[in-house]
């Protein structure tokens, strides 16, 4: 099994040519489109478009945390999930029913736990977001290819080599060393202590890998529908979070015309970022997709320093550099292996 799942285009019934609408597929999956056919070529037509919507997503997810961390200061964290969660509802409009009968008990499955596993992970990360700074819980939530590529190896049995060891162990070690720099540069907040923000990033990253892992699944499978994904994650995140704010009495009204304001930029930044994403699926594969978007950790630490005029410590840069060279260079490996396997079968 290869580790980069190809994305298929989306195909219309008449004549499979790509048409990038968020559903309906060519019914004679043994035809390969020309989007299945680019995945592997250097610069195609599908490799600008989807690296181009990754940047897009990359930029919304960056203003999507930085938004979270304005609104924790009035309302609880997961109050900010609970508005994220209503706005991702309006993803069932675009989910593609006719193709959802071909589902089976394992592909129901698969988008259940996507929607779990992404609000549990992004819940934790808004929590962490109160008692970190933006661009530190960022770092940490988001550092995901390398975290998924091991849980893929694990539980999809996908090839995971001595280079790959070597580029999983500098990436541990970017962790604790951003870790213990975020431990002593930041004094916490009336949440929490700094460490539990940490605790709480990191379980976010691992429920992150995860919900990765059953967008990959699903994507081998060819069942992919990303509006189906945002539903399910709108849906879990809704119910739990009311749950969550209803059992602790924590529920806080957003009275003020900047808190409305937020709330509602929030609700778009999120639908934004679910729609770029989308698109950039639709164009090239879940992991490449996954790498691209870690520009949000450069991006939120950019905003830091523009804005708040705060420079981060070198130690906190070399855990940062060593997150994203790793994640980045197990992606590029996977993209030259799948190209090199490519031409070889012809």
């Amino acid at each position: 099994m290869d580790r980069e799942m190809i994305m298929t285009g989306v195909m219309s019934e008449e004549n499979c040519e790509p048409d990038y609408s968020f559903g309906e597929r060519c019914e004679d999956e043994s035809l390969e489109g020309p989007i299945h056919e680019d995945q592997t070529a250097p610069i195609s037509s599908t490799w600008i478009p989807g690296i181009l919507w990754s940047i897009c997503a990359a930029f919304g997810l960056a203003v999507h945390m930085i938004l979270v961390e304005y609104l924790t200061e009035s309302v609880h964290p997961v109050q900010s999930l609970f508005i994220r969660s209503c706005f991702l509802l309006i993803f069932v409009l675009f989910i593609s029913w006719e193709n959802s009968r071909e589902y089976d008990s394992a592909d129901c499955l698969a988008n259940l736990l996507f929607g779990l596993f992404d609000v549990v992970g992004m819940g934790a990360g808004y929590v962490a977001v109160s008692r970190l700074s933006v661009a530190d819980a960022s770092a940490i939530l988001f550092n995901k290819p390398i975290p998924a590529s091991i849980i893929a190896w694990i539980l999809l049995g996908e090839p995971f080599d001595v280079s790959d060891f070597i580029l999983a162990v500098i990436n541990g070690i970017g962790l604790v060393i951003l870790s213990e720099s975020t431990a002593a540069s930041t004094s916490g907040t009336i949440t929490g202590s700094p460490a539990s923000g940490i605790v709480l990033a990191l379980l976010g990253l691992f429920f992150l890998s995860c919900m990765f892992n059953s967008a990959r699944w699903l994507s081998l499978r060819q069942r992919e529908d990303p509006s189906l994904l945002g539903f399910m994650s709108g849906t879990f995140g809704v119910w739990l979070s009311a749950v969550y704010l209803s059992s602790t009495n924590s529920w806080g009204i957003p009275y003020t015309a900047r808190n409305i304001s937020l709330s509602v930029a929030l609700g778009f930044a999120t639908m934004f970022e679910i729609y770029a994403m989308a698109m950039a699926l639709n164009n090239m594969s879940v992991l490449i997709v996954s790498a691209v978007k870690t520009a949000a950790i450069p991006l939120t630490y950019l905003y830091v320093i523009l804005i708040f005029g705060e420079v981060a410590a070198w130690q906190t840069f070399v855990g940062v550099g060593m997150t994203l060279v790793t994640s980045i260079s197990i992606c590029l490996k996977s993209y030259f292996q799948n190209r090199s396997n490519h031409y070889s079968e012809r």
